[in-house]
């Protein structure tokens, strides 16, 4: 009997032990999937960063590739968002960067990407392009969401007012840089033609 007591407690101990190490196991996959997460989103945000938007981008073009589809490539940039950062402060800019974030997500379809790739510049990916629909009419309405006015924090409104340059594969280019090139480019024409007149 006493041998029987001694084998039914270590039974007990031994899976006492197995589910603590199953705890173990599952906090730390939880763990990774949060670092992996943080590693590739911006944490301000939370949409992907531009470690993950050049992953997602080299992706597409392999798909566009194969399909013999067309893509495009929207480069985001907010005209006055430093104006709001000084005169309301961060955490106006901070809300701001949040409301653009989600009104550019809000324009697109299931399967287009956006990205945060620092301060305040955010990339789209329209993919597959729709023949029908032109990307200058996509980045429109674009423009048109984000011209509403913000409530900031402080009470104030703000209207933000952002440049957008497109690029298109494989028309523009059949490659990460001279896409992100082309999208540059075209957002600072589009920058220096809506430029307020002084």
């Amino acid at each position: 009997p006493l041998g029987i007591t001694e084998l039914d407690r270590l039974g007990g101990d031994i899976n006492a032990l197995l589910d603590e190490l199953q705890g173990w196991q599952g906090s730390m996959e939880s763990e990774k999937a949060m670092l992996a997460h943080r590693a590739s989103h911006d944490m301000l945000t939370a949409m992907p960063n531009r470690s993950a938007f050049d992953e997602q981008l080299a992706l597409r073009i392999q798909a566009a590739d194969k399909r013999g589809e067309r893509f495009a490539v929207l480069f985001v940039d907010a005209d006055n968002f430093k104006a709001a950062n000084d005169n309301h402060g961060h955490h106006a800019g901070d809300a701001l960067l949040v409301e653009l974030s989600t009104r550019i997500k809000d324009t697109l379809r299931k399967g287009d990407f956006a990205a945060r790739i620092g301060g305040d510049e955010f990339i789209v990916i329209i993919d597959p392009l729709d023949p029908d629909i032109a990307p200058e009419a996509l980045a429109e309405r674009i423009q048109k969401s984000v011209s509403r006015p913000v409530a900031l924090p402080d009470g104030d409104e703000y209207r933000l007012r952002i440049s957008i340059g497109v690029a298109v594969y494989p028309d523009h280019g059949v490659d990460a840089t001279a896409l992100l090139t082309i999208a540059d480019a075209a957002m600072y024409a589009d920058k220096l033609i809506n430029r307020p007149k002084l």
